[in-house]
């Protein structure tokens, strides 16, 4: 599922590869964030999902668990009362980043 080449997508084949990405009934972000290949580009290469309010962790791990990969946690280094839960893959050829901020116990 994993892939090292990132294909710049354009609208409708991005579309479909969110479409079919969606049919495992995987959580559904709130936030989904468009990344272009470069400046005034019309292809995208990043797709950024964010999760937030009550269950926001789960979905980003329900994520992690279908990707096989473990969720990534980091500090943010402007606000030390909370963290960010993350998740990066490739499907169909386009880096996906899934995320979510929580606050820290400390």
């Amino acid at each position: 599922m994993t892939a090292t080449a990132i294909e710049p997508k354009d609208a409708v084949s991005l579309a479909q590869t969110l479409a079919d990405l969606f049919r495992p009934g995987l959580p559904v972000p709130g936030y989904i964030t468009l990344h272009p290949a470069y400046v005034g580009s019309e292809t995208i290469s990043a797709v950024h999902f964010q999760f937030h309010g009550p269950g926001s962790l789960d979905a980003v791990a329900a994520w992690a668990d279908w990707a096989d990969l473990s969720v990534e946690v980091h500090p943010d280094y402007q606000n030390p009362s909370v963290e960010w839960h993350s998740v990066d893959f490739t499907y169909s050829g386009v880096l996906f980043h899934a995320y979510t901020l929580t606050a820290t116990d400390a």
